[in-house]
């Protein structure tokens, strides 16, 4: 496990072990058991780290323990969840939410970065067949990827780290040899010339049918 990751998950325990206490009261193996459990794994914490989150809690007033027999002469120690635990609980459940609704309104604003730089990049080919839509494909990859290191995605930051949509347009084209090139610029022109004449033939009905009224 990373430091990062470490240093979050350490964060997560208080909030987590204050919401199994508010359900009933467990001793301390339980407690991690059902943490790896209802984490599928991701809480695997050794009973001897647990405890220092414990006793901390113990300290704070926030839960207490207590020890009941478990055989002739085996005691374990259960903790509860005190009155101010619960307060504690229901601040950290709303920061938790709070939190997580942040989360997912930076994600909806970086996907639409993403979604916004690719039209452009889109926008801005002559053509747009097989070999473009691979070509987009490529640069949502390459982006996933920029994304996974923590960076923070928005519309100037893509611009800055990969360009503007246009030079990467440029840089795809000059990667094609003369004769694709041209090619591909003399089907876009005349693709564009047609949808002219189609306007043009278009509005021409339109006149002629208005006069004919």
């Amino acid at each position: 496990m990373d430091n990062n990751k470490s240093n979050f998950r350490r964060g997560s325990v208080e909030l987590m072990v204050l919401y199994l206490l508010s359900l009933r009261d467990y001793y301390g193996y339980e407690l991690t058991q059902i943490l790896k459990e209802q984490t599928n794994g991701v809480m695997d914490i050794p009973v001897g780290s647990l405890y220092p989150a414990l006793y901390k809690l113990i300290d704070a007033g926030l839960i207490s323990d207590y020890k009941m027999p478990a055989g002739k002469r085996l005691m374990r120690v259960y903790y509860h969840l005190e009155a101010s635990g619960k307060k504690r609980l229901e601040l950290l459940l709303k920061d938790y939410r709070e939190t997580h609704e942040a989360i997912k309104s930076m994600n909806k604003q970086e996907q639409h970065a993403v979604k916004r730089y690719l039209h452009d990049i889109k926008r801005t080919l002559p053509v747009y067949r097989k070999m473009e839509r691979q070509f987009l494909s490529d640069i949502r990859s390459t982006i996933e990827e920029y994304a996974e290191t923590g960076a923070v995605i928005t519309l100037t930051t893509l611009k800055q780290e990969f360009g503007e949509p246009k030079d990467q347009v440029i840089t795809y084209l000059t990667s094609k040899d003369g004769e694709t090139l041209q090619k591909d610029l003399s089907t876009s022109a005349y693709i564009r010339s047609t949808l002219v004449l189609l306007m043009i033939a278009i509005l021409t009905l339109l006149f002629a049918g208005l006069c004919y009224e």
